[in-house]
């Protein structure tokens, strides 16, 4: 059984695979479960969980990628309260075309969440270059933003 822990502040994200068939991700808040999610396969794991501000309500929110065999895909929890959140999908990174390359890319590369446009909600930035530990915008580049 694979298993990946994440904590923030009083939250806990704990994503992993059983033995049998399933992906899964549950969120706790001070031990408390808040939100669980299964898939049905055993091919995706959520493999990665950062927070952000998408809402700018002062509760944070998850952004999740669930790595395939053949893809990415990208959800974010979005806070209603502490305790409640309602999961957004933003599809398949997968489908982001590259200029650079010509191709379309795969698997989602380094992310940042910054709000860039200063509207108070944290945007997400998909596929920058990484470099001596710098992330570099380029023609890979996308903007999610949350509200859209």
């Amino acid at each position: 059984m694979l298993r990946h822990v994440f904590h923030f502040d009083n939250y806990t994200c704990i994503s992993g695979a059983t033995d049998s068939c399933c992906a899964y991700l549950a969120l706790f808040l001070d031990r408390k479960e808040v939100f669980y999610k299964k898939l049905d396969s055993s091919e995706g794991l959520f493999d990665t969980v950062m927070t952000a501000n998408l809402n700018n309500d002062g509760v944070p929110d998850f952004i999740i990628i669930c790595n395939w065999e053949d893809g990415s895909d990208l959800s974010a929890l979005i806070s209603k309260s502490k305790t409640s959140f309602t999961e957004k999908q933003f599809g398949d990174i997968s489908e982001i075309y590259c200029t650079a390359t010509g191709d379309t890319i795969q698997h989602l590369q380094p992310l940042l969440i910054k709000d860039i446009n200063n509207d108070g909600k944290d945007e997400i930035i998909v596929n920058l270059a990484k470099y001596n530990d710098l992330l570099i915008a380029n023609s890979c580049t996308d903007t999610i933003y949350a509200d859209r």
